[in-house]
């Protein structure tokens, strides 16, 4: 016999849908809804408390539907105190699934502009072009790229280096302050790591600079872990398709 009670297994149940996702957490809430109001529709019946008898099924479902969101939809002088004392069981539902699902997603958008802030997004170009790396030499670069763009407008260099995405644009701005039409967009990540590749695509991008790193790093063998990366990353393209 098992040792763990079944309210522990119920709870082990939901904190193992909790953890996955956000989209779980929405069907879960569908699914409270639903149950109560089904639940609360068929008491309303079993009591014989239907304010009127040309209310259908249908009718009363929806009645305490709308009472769940909006208590003021539905009359206190309807019906018999059964009747009333189901209905504040419903909007006390409603209450805690709304509140939940104002919850769900103001944590949702915390975490995108979190994920945003982090420089993890993917970037939608093609004809960019990328500075895998960070130092004080990107700064001459930049400078470069920005006059030889001069008479491309809408031009974009992508930086992906091992940095704070927020740092990055900072040291930028403080050091560049005329781009001439360039677009400058920082990413974070690993230049050698192919995963975070992906999200400067290097397969459309029109050049690739990679820089030496401030770590010390010798720059002949950045090259060719940045270039084994990239190329590992196009073999499994082609393959996929």
């Amino acid at each position: 016999m098992s040792k763990y009670s079944l309210i522990e297994r119920w709870r082990f149940w939901l904190d193992c849908q909790l953890s996955r996702g956000t989209s779980v957490l929405l069907i879960l809430l569908a699914a409270a809804v639903v149950v109560s109001l089904v639940v609360v529709t068929i008491a309303i019946i079993v009591a014989g408390a239907v304010p009127s008898n040309d209310m259908t099924v249908i009718d009363t479902m929806w009645t305490v539907f709308a009472y769940m969101y909006d208590p003021t939809s539905v009359s206190y002088k309807e019906g018999v105190w059964a009747y009333r004392v189901l209905l504040l069981i419903a909007s006390l539902v409603g209450v805690v699934v709304l509140s939940t699902l104002i919850g769900i997603i103001t944590t949702s958008f915390d975490s995108l502009i979190e994920k945003l802030r982090k420089g993890k997004s993917p970037v939608i170009l093609t004809g960019h072009t990328i500075l895998l790396g960070w130092s004080d030499q990107i700064f001459i670069l930049l400078n470069e790229l920005i006059i030889a763009n001069e008479y491309h407008p809408n031009n974009a260099v992508v930086i992906l280096a091992d940095k704070d995405k927020v740092e990055m644009e900072d040291e930028i701005r403080a050091r560049i302050s005329n781009r001439n039409g360039t677009r400058i967009i920082c990413r974070s990540g690993s230049p050698i790591d192919r995963t975070d590749l992906e999200i400067v695509r290097p397969q459309a991008s029109r050049s690739i600079i990679i820089t030496p790193s401030d770590s010390g790093e010798n720059l002949d063998s950045m090259v060719i872990k940045c270039m084994l990366a990239i190329l590992k990353g196009t073999a499994q393209k082609l393959v996929e398709n």
